[in-house]
């Protein structure tokens, strides 16, 4: 018989260090396949020493991003070596022999193993098989963990694998899937675990990306509750993650959307560590669970708490949310870098009818200093319930009289009103949403009509969500401009806070742009272009940045009145004075933001020069020319994507205002305008020069319509005196040929 030589530790070391090719690295890959001796040499060498430390030693991170994949890939399989994912029966595998199995005796087992009558595998990893059993004395089903025999001489693998039976033992919770028992028998260790039909998180998100908001309360307050329990004991999980969510009973409803269940479980407790962890099983330094649900501390393998779990929780809750991972990517070295260095867009962003505090808890959850994130799992679970319960109480009162729906507003005076809140009559609603109440209202004391929007109660409960509306309110206060929304008053009566709003008529952009499809024409781009500059060059004065320019933040009105910007909520300081976003963070509409504000980094007037060419680009094209099916996508195409040119799409678009529109789209902010005055004064100079071609035009107008505002064509005054003159000098020229043929004949 040949004998196999064993690879020297150097190759391994290259390996681990990202020094190795990828031929090396495979070849030692399927070593490591038949070899349980270099396995265990393979532990004593990711425990002597670090991935951290390794890549320092050839001069390289895993921040760098230039580590071949494949090598990365293998890296990071290598290190999650013991977290054992189980994968399902293939086809062959249900009726194979395990020579560890006693025989069996009668048809329907594949043996016996100590009091457990084997009936069938639901799956293996590389370290366990996991049996559908009975104990023949207890006439119980369980879910029987065995370690692979060719895995059971290795005695770290057997230790990591008591370990998480020890663990899983400790654990009393609803929440967690019970351990009942953990054994040896025919040389085998067992785990004896109790028996659970539905189908894991995984598999429902596979199925529908996105689930209803009071599913996804559900699911992550049972889930922070078995995990308040988890660390009570002093256990860290540490792959938190749909696949290790366990819905027992699941059933898709009649729709094929909605699901019922009766409790979510926590599965899988191979990655458990106690917070005080013998260091030979895992050093610090190791990178163990799964890229794209874990910490930032985690990925770089430093130490981790019971905060690492409250991250990968966070990423379960935005899944399930957007329907996509936070922190997206083909590969694992992109997951890695988005994990340290990409904000993921705010949930309401993605899905509008996500809550507000369910939207600003998950952001706490991804936080990437474990600083930032809730102090434990107990207050995610009442932040949960708090949000739960805002839900019902609009349910219930949706239905009910509007006296009763507006607890906050004071008894009305009079037969037309709904209530009053301070001096104002608050008379219909005109619109909500997850932050609070827009009101048609007058003003008692100067009889004038105004936009009442009003914060719901248990929203300002939250500090942040209080401080974000009262900097809306106060910025565009400081704004005196026809383009600008006017803000009247922002105050707080009857403990919540609102702001009087001039009130408009008319609609946003957005939906007037869903009347009227199709590239619109030139003198419509132009006045929009026009009024938002004449905003932004007001707003940008003063000091401040809007971030969030996009057609649904642009009111056309009825008549020829301006564009006008609205909701500063996103608003900050050009200085850097809000310490409301920290810094970093990504905010706005992906689709419309500049690339500096998609990267987190520091934003100014040019930031808003860049959404409006947006805006503009999308008035012709339908779209904005960035909009991707995913997040990441979107984002890839912010940074990489140059659109056409609007002549390519639209040939009744100037080349001067496609240049224009060119420049503002311009991914350098250095090769913008300088701000939005100088924007403005190009696009005069633009009008100007169509003027001279055209004749004097006179201003579009946004006219009334049955159902929404309507833009009409320019009109050339001076066509009329143009072709008075080409008849007169057609006349003229007759008469001059008479004339000369008069003279030949004489």
């Amino acid at each position: 018989m040949k004998q196999v030589l064993c690879p020297p530790d150097g190759e391994y070391e290259q390996m681990l260090g990202g020094s190795a090719d990828v031929e090396l690295v495979e070849a030692l890959k399927d070593h490591l396949d038949r070899c349980p001796q270099c396995r265990q040499r393979l532990e004593q060498i990711l425990n002597a020493d670090t991935i951290a430390e390794s890549l320092t030693k050839s001069g390289t991170t895993l921040d760098d991003g230039i580590l071949d994949e494949k090598i990365l890939q293998s890296i990071f399989s290598l290190r999650t070596f013991a977290a054992d994912s189980l994968l399902p029966v293939q086809q062959g595998e249900a009726d194979q022999k395990f020579d560890f199995l006693e025989s069996a005796s009668h048809e329907n087992e594949l043996g016996r193993l100590g009091p457990f009558i084997i009936r069938r595998v639901l799956g293996r990893g590389g370290v366990g098989i996991v049996f559908e059993a009975d104990h023949q004395h207890l006439e119980r089903r369980v879910a029987l963990k065995v370690i692979r025999p060719e895995r059971a001489a290795d005695s770290l693998t057997r230790k990591r694998f008591l370990r998480e039976a020890k663990a899983a033992c400790k654990i009393s919770s609803d929440y967690v899937a019970t351990v009942y028992e953990m054994g040896e028998a025919n040389g085998v260790v067992f785990i004896a675990m109790e028996f659970l039909t539905g189908r894991t998180l995984n598999e429902v998100l596979s199925t529908n990306s996105k689930l209803p908001i009071p599913i996804v309360l559900r699911i992550g307050g049972e889930v922070a509750a078995g995990m308040a329990t988890v660390h009570a004991e002093g256990l860290v999980h540490r792959d938190i993650k749909p696949a290790n969510i366990f819905l027992e009973g699941c059933e898709f409803e009649n729709d094929g959307q909605s699901i019922r269940f009766r409790r979510a479980k926590i599965l899988d407790f191979g990655l458990a560590r106690p917070l005080q962890l013998d260091q030979h099983l895992t050093k610090t330094g190791t990178v163990i669970g799964t890229p794209s649900y874990m910490a930032p501390e985690q990925a770089r393998g430093h130490r981790v708490d019971a905060r690492s779990d409250l991250f990968s929780l966070g990423c379960v809750l935005y899944q399930m949310i957007a329907g996509q991972v936070p922190f997206p990517g083909p590969t694992l070295m992109q997951v890695l870098h988005s994990l340290t260095h990409v904000n993921p867009p705010p949930l309401t962003s993605l899905r509008a009818e996500t809550p507000s505090m369910l939207d600003n808890l998950v952001f706490q959850l991804l936080s990437r200093d474990p600083a930032g994130r809730p102090a434990d799992m107990a207050s995610v679970v009442r932040e949960l319930k708090a949000v739960e319960e805002v839900g019902r109480q609009i349910a219930r009162t949706e239905p009910m009289a509007l006296e009763k729906a507006y607890e906050f507003l004071s008894p009305p005076e009079k037969p037309d009103e709904i209530g009053r809140l301070d001096q104002y009559r608050v008379l219909t609603q005109l619109g909500s949403g997850g932050m609070g109440f827009v009101f048609h209202a007058e003003d008692a004391v100067l009889l004038r009509p105004v936009a009442l929007k009003v914060m719901r109660p248990e929203v300002a409960s939250q500090e942040m969500a209080k401080a974000r509306f009262l900097r809306e309110g106060r910025a565009a206060a400081k704004l005196k401009s026809e383009h600008i929304i006017s803000i009247y008053q922002v105050a707080e009566a009857n403990g919540v806070p609102y702001m009087a709003l001039e009130l408009l008529e008319g609609a946003t952009l957005e939906d007037w742009l869903k009347k009227t499809p199709g590239p619109q024409p030139t003198p419509v781009l132009v006045k929009v272009a026009r009024d938002v500059l004449k905003g932004l060059t007001a707003a940008h004065e003063k000091g401040l940045v809007h971030r969030d320019i996009k057609p649904a933040n642009l009111w056309v009105e009825t008549t020829s009145k301006p564009v006008k910007l609205l909701d500063f909520g996103l608003t900050r300081d050009a200085g850097g004075t809000d310490h409301v976003t920290p810094e970093g963070t990504m905010v706005g509409s992906p689709a419309y933001m500049a690339p500096e504000q998609a990267r987190g980094t520091a934003v100014d007037g040019r930031t808003d020069l860049f959404s409006l060419g947006v805006v503009l680009y999308s008035m012709v094209s339908g779209s904005s020319p960035f909009q991707r099916d995913t997040i990441l996508a979107t984002l890839s195409a912010l940074a990489m994507h140059e659109p056409p040119s609007l002549t390519t799409l639209s040939n009744a678009i100037p080349p001067a205002f496609s240049d224009f529109v060119a420049c503002l789209l311009n991914k350098d902010p250095s090769r913008r305008p300088a701000h939005a005055k100088a924007a403005l004064q190009e696009l005069e100079e633009i009008e100007q020069s169509l003027k001279s071609i055209s004749g004097p035009v006179k201003a579009s107008k946004i006219v009334d319509s049955p159902n929404i505002a309507s833009v009409t064509k320019w009109t050339v005054s001076g066509s009329k005196k143009v072709l008075l003159l080409c008849l007169g000098g057609l006349l003229a020229a007759i008469v001059l040929v008479f004339v000369i043929i008069k003279i030949t004949n004489r």
